[in-house]
């Protein structure tokens, strides 16, 4: 992230910027900043234990070994929906307390039986939630180069 840092103007230099994240990681504005989008949003900050109230916390196994090709968010997202953290309708009621949280990423080696994500649930899980989540990861065999995070800028 220091190339990014610098490349938005906000350090004269990569290393600076290195310095600049290192100092706000450690001196407290980072975390400042993270609570500030959870207030903005709604969020209460007063007790974060038990912040997550899923009555169920399941995982998502790896059916095999290899490397993430591919994450496709639309699987994700519908059952993240079925879960109840969306709407299919206008009218449906959004539950904030489930979801669906990825533990791998592009690029990442698995084992068989390794958690690719974790559902966060206050109904029972059915297969067909699971099934979504688990099509959503394309598992190779063959190493996968990490994808860039930014990918261009615009001027």
């Amino acid at each position: 992230y220091k190339r990014q840092v610098h490349l938005a103007g906000k350090a004269p230099s990569v290393e600076a910027a290195k310095k600049l994240l290192h100092d706000n990681l450690h001196n407290g504005k980072a975390l400042a900043k993270f609570q500030e989008f959870i207030r903005a949003q709604g969020g209460k900050l007063d007790n974060l234990e038990g912040f997550v109230t899923a009555k169920i916390v399941e995982p998502v196994l790896a059916p095999q070994a290899g490397y993430v090709k591919t994450i496709r968010a639309l699987p994700i997202g519908l059952a993240t929906m079925k879960l109840g953290g969306g709407r299919a309708t206008k009218d449906d009621v959004i539950d904030p307390n489930v979801g669906v949280v990825l533990a791998k990423k592009i690029g990442a080696k698995v084992k068989k039986g390794e958690v690719l994500a974790t559902l966060y649930a206050d109904a029972p899980v059915t297969s067909e939630i699971r099934n979504s989540v688990l099509e959503a990861f394309e598992i190779v065999k063959e190493s996968v180069a990490v994808p860039p995070i930014i990918l261009g800028t615009v001027r």
